[in-house]
């Protein structure tokens, strides 16, 4: 058994460069990080960098170590946080330059103005680490990934202070044209038509978009239908639909599913599940993928993802009475970045039939 003079609790990340083995820790009676190990492979010693007398400032939980040209890098935001976001403004890399003399050299690099465009300025990111030895591009993805969120990479060169953005392709739900790199702001209008008839029509900024007639089909402004949404009654006491892909009804493309989550409920709130496979169109008895929570009155409610408690949208229902007995009233649509808003116009729209049919 290798033996180590100096108790500690490792902490944060870990890398190997030229068989040496480094990783940050926390020293007996403190509560942070204070030093970074390095474990000689070849000789099994061990030896101790103390990072707070090093450095000018506290160890970030967003610190990633990384092969900086074959030394060891150690990778921070600005922020104190495990989290980037388009808000953030720069990046400090500190490159261990001599191990015996704890020599380390500082580098801030300040993001470019298109930073915030490309990644999205409410988006959350993490640190994933560097790659390449001349380009030196760091590497980051969704903080809390989702489906009916587009998979992005994000590439930011260090040299060059470019970013680029790059698609991991096949695990899309509807189609990237649905989902911005902003927040997106829509107005839901609600009109009944006759008595057993009610339409739909669904805005952006500047024009109308889309609408949804009685059989719930999303069309596009040239009439192609998008998704197409599907009562199945009570099961049992709760109103359970299926939605599907154009205006399908195979269960390949049945996209998702949702249901009243209580049998006893005066708010209209969704548990949202993904079918466990392509050939499944029956509700399983896991954990919903999203959560919609809604109000006692009127059909406004927030949309989340339950693992990590993330809001990906919220909806406003312009409630007032006189509107609820003619039928006719508007929403406010607030989607988050990179959430597909065909799939929350489509969670609009049945929640509020599922209101409607109490």
């Amino acid at each position: 058994m290798i033996e180590c003079c100096k108790p500690h609790v490792p902490r944060g990340t870990e890398i190997c460069i030229n068989s040496v083995l480094y990783y940050t820790a926390v020293e007996k009676g403190s509560l942070m990080v204070t030093i970074v190990v390095c474990f000689d492979i070849s000789s099994e010693k061990f030896s101790f960098m103390k990072v707070m007398e090093t450095f000018d400032r506290d160890f970030p939980s967003s610190t990633t170590m990384i092969n900086y040209n074959g030394k060891l890098g150690l990778l921070m935001t600005e922020e104190s946080t495990d989290i980037v976001s388009g808000t953030s403004k720069s990046f400090e890399l500190r490159v261990l330059e001599d191990a015996g003399k704890h020599d380390w050299s500082k580098h801030v690099y300040m993001l470019p103005p298109l930073w915030k465009n490309v990644v999205g300025e409410e988006t959350k990111l993490r640190l994933l680490g560097m790659v390449g030895s001349c380009t030196n591009e760091i590497v980051f993805s969704y903080k809390y990934p989702s489906t009916f969120m587009p998979s992005y990479v994000f590439y930011y060169n260090i040299e060059r202070n470019t970013i680029i953005r790059l698609e991991i392709q096949g695990m899309e739900e509807l189609n990237e044209m649905f989902c911005n790199p902003y927040t997106t702001e829509l107005v839901v209008r609600r009109r009944r038509e006759s008595l057993k008839r009610e339409r739909y029509d669904v805005f952006d900024l500047s024009n109308n978009i889309w609408n949804i007639r009685r059989k719930r089909v999303l069309r596009d402004a040239a009439g192609i239908p998008l998704l197409s949404m599907r009562t199945k009654g009570l099961v049992p006491m709760r109103y359970n639909w299926e939605v599907y892909k154009g205006d399908s009804t195979e269960s390949d493309n049945l996209l998702f599913s949702a249901r009243e989550p209580n049998l006893l409920s005066f708010k209209t709130s969704l548990d949202v599940t993904l079918p466990p496979d392509q050939s499944s169109t029956v509700i399983s008895s896991v954990e919903p993928d999203f959560q919609t929570f809604g109000r006692y009155i009127g059909s406004s409610f927030k949309l989340f993802e339950p693992i990590h408690n993330t809001l990906l949208a919220e909806v406003f229902h312009d409630f007032t009475w006189g509107g609820l007995i003619k039928g006719s009233y508007s929403f406010k649509v607030r989607v988050n970045p990179y959430v597909d808003f065909a799939f929350v116009v489509a969670l609009l729209v049945i929640t509020d039939d599922t209101s409607n049919l109490r």
